[in-house]
């Protein structure tokens, strides 16, 4: 079984990656637009973390970037985060490719 494996549903327009943790349960990443929520990869889908992005304060409180993790993640903190960083540059570069494609012109 690959890290990460990848998965993608047109119905909710999220993009996922799954892998298993050390403690043998399966755990999902979801990439929303603007929300990234690990969280357990079965009927319960108990969240685990949760990446806030940093807001410049125009509408709402200006607040940094942060990663909320939950204490029942502390065994595997090593692994949330550098799996965080994976799909959050996968995020960003999808990002990136959109809007250098709407400023092309290009559809999404």
């Amino acid at each position: 079984m690959a890290f990460l494996e990848k998965s993608y549903s047109r119905a909710s327009e999220c993009r996922k990656r799954t892998f298993t943790g050390p403690d043998g349960r399966h755990y999902r990443w979801d990439m929303h637009n603007r929300v990234v929520v690990l969280s357990l990869d079965d009927n319960s889908r108990t969240e685990i973390a949760r990446y806030h992005r940093a807001t410049l304060g125009i509408i709402g409180k200006k607040r940094k970037a942060c990663l909320e993790v939950a204490p029942q993640a502390e065994h595997m903190l090593d692994l949330v985060i550098l799996s965080f960083i994976y799909v959050e540059k996968l995020r960003m570069d999808k990002e990136t490719r959109r809007k250098r494609a709407s400023a092309s012109g290009g559809g999404p």
